[in-house]
């Protein structure tokens, strides 16, 4: 296959990526507002999309890695694969600029993505803080009771009751 040929294919690969990175990078951003909404449905739906679309960007990454082998061979890359930026800086003049727009494209993205990723990171932990923190809260007020008030509260909930709304 020649160089303009294998520079198109891994092009259109990486053209094709580029809407799926978009579509991630939303939804990473509305993982955040339903994990600080406590909106469980709304995040297993955000995480099932989300498997969807990293299986199709995986599809395609499989593509792109297979398109930079072949282009890296065929254009002497005697150290290996070579990098998106090195293959830009190699293939003819004719085929740059469109590769090297998918290259920038691409890599705004995932810079955006790699700090959605962060901030919901701190969200979650923040929210896993605050259900210790309730757990424990628990724990300490609701006594593991040996008997139980026909209201089926635990014998001594009076006390604890009156404890609570003291503050």
């Amino acid at each position: 296959m020649r160089i303009e040929e294998t520079t198109l294919s891994l092009v259109l690969v990486l053209e094709d990526m580029v809407p799926l990175y978009q579509q991630l990078l939303g939804l990473l951003m509305r993982e955040r507002e339903v994990i600080v909404g406590d909106d469980v449905d709304g995040l297993t739906r955000n995480l099932n999309e989300k498997g969807s679309l990293l299986g199709r960007i995986g599809q395609l990454d499989r593509k792109r890695s297979e398109a930079v082998v072949v282009l890296s061979r065929a254009l002497g890359g005697s150290e290996g694969q070579l990098s998106l930026r090195q293959l830009v800086e190699r293939v003819p003049a004719h085929c740059r600029n469109r590769l090297m727009s998918c290259q920038y494209a691409l890599e705004g993205l995932i810079r955006g993505i790699a700090s959605t990723n962060q901030v919901n990171g701190v969200v979650i932990d923040r929210s896993l803080q605050r259900v210790g923190g309730l757990l424990n809260l628990v724990r300490r007020y609701v006594p593991m009771a040996s008997s139980y008030r026909k209201d089926g509260l635990p014998e001594g909930m009076g006390q604890i009751r009156r404890t609570l709304a003291k503050g």
